[in-house]
């Protein structure tokens, strides 16, 4: 789980520099499409990442309920 969440953090930290790029002075019109693209495509990823990590807590919630 600890490399799950440390991949999250690159892919967040990533789609954050992306982020203050489109707000930043070098933003240009040509480069934009692309790096919208990289952005949907990591927080679509950051999404499912975390998806499966909370599944993982709620079983495991679920499993100690049982017990």
């Amino acid at each position: 789980m600890k490399q799950e969440r440390e991949k999250i953090a690159e892919k967040t930290k990533r789609l954050n520099e992306l982020m203050a790029w489109f707000d930043g002075d070098e933003f240009a019109l040509e480069e934009a499409v692309e790096k919208y693209a990289e952005a949907t495509k990591l927080a679509a990823e950051i999404e499912r990442s975390l998806e499966g990590l909370k599944n993982k807590v709620v079983r495991i919630d679920l499993a100690e309920e049982e017990e």
